[in-house]
């Protein structure tokens, strides 16, 4: 078809220019030639021409980026010789004064003169570019969000759950399906401590963001370590519409900062170990070795000789004792096991140990319980009461009161053993089971006692633990289980 041989487009014919003005599109008006004939001041802005600058120039020429340039003129020409149909929406993108692109959503017909024919087309289009990259940017987001190895959620105001992402179903063993639309299980489980809750909806309520971490469950009922962040979401008037929660499973990393405490507290225990030994050994070394360079001297008398002979024979013993001590905290396992009752034991031993309470004027109050016999290295738990109740009559310079009280508690047989003393300071209860931590004069103990007395009890499977209150004296609790498991 031949078009515009019976009409040349004139914009005053048309009489538009000053209605598409006030338009908050762009319209465009292309003749036959195609050539701009027509531009409202919207098209202007967008393309950063100004009127006498585009007016009469090929559109496709100045307009189009060049990649698309021959398939869009391909496209004007066929709707033009009425080969297609006006599509009600098409995009594509246009070429600026200054080299930039911009998206541009247009709506296109045909101009006809009185006789029907074709001599241009008239466009208006909308700039979506801000809108293509926002929704660009979204999908961006969107997949950050569905693809993050970290768990998301978001509830509404009220903690009701809208979306959860894979991560969440991965690591908690819920499904999306099982906790939209209610309250999360695992932001407010049973699980979370009551203090926590208040301080989570406390932050959240003010418009703050929380972060801490506590133990969780999941949906198996497997416990985990969360590392949490709650933020609010909010709306365009600045109120908070919803909550963006961020959870991390972190249990690798407390078990990795747990072993580094031990570790740090092991640590610790050697540095007094290893101080305590030197201690402990160098005073009878430094008396032996004094009395050794007194016998190689010329000229000692036999009185002096056994004299010195005898102090070297007691600092070796004392070493060889220490030397023991260390042994038996080193152990690592009790001989065999027999049944025997621990009131037995204990009676046992009460006689061996009379002259020192009455010494210090403290009286030995015994309470057996009806507790059963269980399998125990006799001579090992021996060790732990006697260690026990010396300790207890050496708190009590000053006279008191010695309880020892047997009982049945559950499946334990639990045994109690009370002083009066002045009781144990706060400053030193954390370490009171240290190897070489003592509270004792020098001379009066090793601090390998208590140790030594944890270990033997934990070897059978039991558990020592103390209660004091300065000023009230000290309870000793053992528990050993009736049966070993």
């Amino acid at each position: 078809m031949n078009i515009g041989t019976t009409r040349k487009i004139q914009p005053d014919d048309i009489k538009l220019q000053a209605a598409i003005d006030v338009a908050g599109v762009m319209f465009v008006v292309i003749g036959a030639d195609q050539n701009v004939a027509l531009i409202n001041k919207r098209g202007c802005e967008i393309l950063g021409y100004k009127k006498e600058e585009i007016l009469g120039r090929n559109w496709f020429d100045i307009c189009i980026p060049d990649r698309i340039r021959d398939g869009m003129r391909a496209i004007w020409e066929m709707l033009t010789a009425q080969e297609i149909e006006p599509l009600e929406y098409f995009e594509n993108p246009i070429l600026t004064k200054d080299g930039s692109e911009r998206i541009i959503l247009w709506r296109n017909a045909v101009l006809r003169d009185d006789n029907g024919s074709i001599f241009g087309t008239l466009s208006s289009g909308e700039d979506i570019t801000d809108q293509k990259n926002l929704d660009y940017q979204m999908r961006k987001l969107s997949m950050a969000v569905e693809q993050s190895p970290t768990a998301i959620l978001v509830t509404d105001n009220s903690g009701v759950v809208e979306y959860v992402n894979p991560s969440f179903t991965h690591l908690t063993g819920y499904e999306a399906e099982e906790v939209t639309g209610g309250e999360c299980p695992i932001l407010f489980s049973k699980e979370m401590p009551d203090d926590i809750c208040r301080d989570i909806w406390k932050n959240i309520t003010n418009g703050d963001t929380w972060r801490g971490e506590f133990l969780n469950r999941k949906k198996s009922g497997e416990s985990f370590w969360a590392g949490i962040s709650i933020a609010p979401i909010k709306g365009y008037d600045g109120r908070i519409t919803h909550h963006v929660t961020f959870m991390r499973d972190i249990t690798d990393l407390k078990l990795l900062e747990e072993e580094r405490h031990r570790q740090t507290e092991k640590m610790a225990v050697v540095g007094r170990l290893a101080a305590g030994v030197a201690h402990e050994i160098n005073n009878p070394l430094s008396g032996i070795i004094l009395c050794l360079n007194k016998l190689t001297k010329p000229n000692v008398d036999d009185s002096t000789k056994e004299s010195l002979t005898h102090a070297v024979d007691g600092g070796l013993r004392k070493i060889k004792k220490i030397v023991e001590q260390l042994l038996d905290f080193s152990r690592t396992t009790v001989t065999e096991r027999t049944p025997k009752n621990p009131n037995k034991i204990i009676d046992h031993l009460l006689p061996l140990l009379d002259y020192q309470a009455s010494k210090n004027n403290i009286t030995i109050s015994k309470k057996s319980g009806n507790v059963p016999e269980i399998p125990v290295d006799e001579n090992k738990l021996g060790q732990v009461f006697v260690n026990l109740i010396l300790n207890a009559i050496q708190a009590m310079p000053g006279g008191g009161t010695l309880t020892i009280e047997t009982a049945l508690e559950q499946d334990f047989c639990v045994i109690y053993i009370k002083d009066t003393g002045a009781g144990i300071p706060e400053s030193v209860m954390p370490y009171i089971f240290d190897p070489f931590f003592t509270t004792k004069e020098v001379g009066e103990g090793t601090g390998l006692g208590l140790s030594i007395s944890k270990s033997i009890i934990e070897q059978h499977g039991g558990a020592i633990a103390v209660e004091s209150i300065e000023g009230a004296g000290a309870t000793f609790k053992i528990k050993l289980p009736i049966i070993v498991g």
